[in-house]
């Protein structure tokens, strides 16, 4: 009995080789495109062609989260053409490169790396958003990297360097990723409390500040479009918590094992307790909690932006720190035959947990009244990799057909409650007024007048015929003289030439709120016009 932990090392390597392979087995098999990823290739596709970082040429708005995916999307679009493989592609490399640094460079044991494989697999938020088209992936795989250089003993103006310029691309990828970094960051800058420190930290900082820079000059604003749709929506905090509270409780039924791995490992590694003998231990336990705070710190902010309507979506990177957390910090204060019982667990939740990324995808896609979804799933048969082998099978779907035939008619504009599917296959010459406002800039700043049953992430507005004959013609036709006024504002930022001393002028105002009073209910105009009904209101 005591040569069998010696001969189970030496199986370690092909083991985690094998679940490596089983792994990536997995992701292929569930491989699928979300609607909201056509929203980002949609302004990667008009970019290739010549039309502008845009959705609705020449309107330039920023309707996609995540400028760092989407600019990585750029190259490989370029080269393959064609939108549903050019986000397969990426993510499936993307994730490959996650879980090789996860289970080869971040686990130091074999046991650890193929418990860390294991748990990969069976969980439905990780593999259901490797290939979604979204972020995930790229979001995973930084805060890997940011991990190792957070464990590395490099000197300090490096050290800090490197923690700032990777947190900086978290940022990028996705701004509110900056929860999952920000205590470890702060931390870095107490470590080393310098003005050089501090330099070296700005430094780092450039990429998120180079795309800040560029946001602001060429789409008018700091924050992406749908910042502005979906927060701007009148509802209370406590109502947005609440549908946070109902995210967890939607993620625990459908994919207990993520949620439950994300707990136990920041709830071990904050109580973990290292004797206080030297500076280098008192600085491993302040980097292991720092990192675990951050997660925290997401889980809460999760909960207080009320969560997604995409289910298990929000904790796909924090799980995967919380995988980082357990090889790193966990995993190595165990015993051997701890590591074997780790292990056991393991492999039994892959056999026994009924995870629909080891079943035959269902074909039942079923809202539950808390407005959450398994999306994969909803979309699995349209969008899945395995039915678009042969033929562009996700033109299919009743989503891109709405785009397809405004264009196939030559209709100038064409309203719709999703601008993902839809507005890719409209086309550039076919404007598509987003309901959601994703990428409608004038809807998206409209308060959303919320029905008794709203859902999470589905703000519709329902624009006046006025404003429809606005993006008809291109002609200010908006009746009410307040909104008239935004409206004209709003089209400089969007539509007037980039370098006018005018349109750089109200970028500043706009942004320091000075014309949010033309929004308000009770807007009095300077000038008598007019009166009407809001533009929009909420069904």
């Amino acid at each position: 009995m005591s040569h069998f932990p010696q001969r189970l090392s030496a199986l370690g390597s092909p083991l985690k080789l094998v679940c490596f392979v089983a792994f990536l087995g997995a992701v292929v098999r569930s491989a699928w495109v979300s609607d909201d990823a056509f929203i980002t290739l949609d302004a990667v596709n008009n970019l290739v062609t010549g039309y502008g970082f845009v959705h609705n040429p020449p309107e330039r708005v920023q309707g996609f989260t995540h400028p760092l995916w989407a600019l990585l999307l750029i190259p490989v679009h370029a080269i393959i053409r064609e939108p549903y493989f050019s986000a397969l592609a990426l993510g499936l490399v993307v994730t490959a490169a996650a879980a090789w640094l996860l289970a080869y460079r971040l686990a130091r044991k074999a046991a650890l790396g193929i418990a860390a494989l294991l748990l990969l697999t069976v969980s439905d938020a990780f593999v259901d958003f490797s290939t979604s088209g979204l972020e995930n992936p790229l979001s995973c795989l930084l805060l890997g990297l940011f991990a190792l250089a957070l464990r590395s003993e490099a000197p300090p103006k490096r050290w800090t360097l490197r923690l700032f310029l990777l947190g900086s691309l978290l940022a990028v990828t996705r701004l509110d990723n900056l929860a999952l970094v920000a205590p470890a960051l702060g931390y870095a800058l107490l470590r080393h409390r310098s003005w050089r420190n501090l330099g070296w930290a700005a430094v780092g900082l450039l990429p998120l500040v180079a795309w800040e820079l560029f946001a602001l000059f060429y789409y008018g604003f700091l924050l992406p479009n749908s910042y502005y749709a979906k927060l701007n929506t009148g509802l209370p905090w406590w109502r947005y918590l609440g549908q946070g509270v109902s995210y967890f409780i939607d993620s625990f039924s459908r994919d207990p094992i993520t949620l439950l791995t994300i707990l136990s490992c920041v709830g071990i590694a904050l109580s973990l307790r290292e004797e206080p003998s030297d500076d280098r231990a008192r600085d491993r336990a302040a980097v292991r909690r720092t990192f675990a705070a951050g997660l925290l710190l997401h889980l809460i902010y999760v909960a207080w932006i009320g969560g997604d309507f995409m289910a298990g979506r929000f904790f796909n990177a924090t799980f995967y720190g919380a995988l980082v957390l357990l090889v790193t910090e966990i995993g190595p204060r165990l015993r051997t035959e701890s590591l074997m019982v780790l292990g056991g667990v393991a492999v039994v939740a892959v056999l026994g947990m009924p995870a629909p990324t080891m079943q035959v995808p269902s074909r039942q896609c079923i809202l539950h009244p808390s407005g959450i979804v398994n999306e994969r799933v909803c979309y699995q048969d349209f969008t899945g990799l395995v039915y678009n082998l042969k033929i562009p099978h996700y033109r299919d779907h009743d989503y891109y057909q709405q785009g397809a035939k405004p264009r196939a008619e030559g209709a100038r504009t064409f309203q719709t409650g999703g601008a993902g599917l839809a507005g890719y296959a409209a086309g550039p010459a076919t404007h598509l007024i987003d309901m959601q406002g994703v990428t409608d800039p004038f809807l998206a700043r409209i308060r959303y007048v919320a029905p008794r049953n709203w859902r999470v992430g589905h703000y519709i507005r329902y624009p006046s015929p006025d404003y429809v004959r606005t993006v008809e013609t291109g002609t200010n036709l908006i009746e009410n003289p307040c909104l008239h006024e935004y409206y004209d504002k709003l089209s400089l930022l969007t539509r007037g030439p980039l370098f006018s001393l005018k349109r750089l002028a109200t970028i500043v105002r706009m942004n320091l709120g000075a014309y949010e009073h033309l929004l308000a209910p009770d807007c009095s105009p300077a000038a008598p016009g007019p009166s009407a009904a809001p533009v929009v209101s909420g069904r």
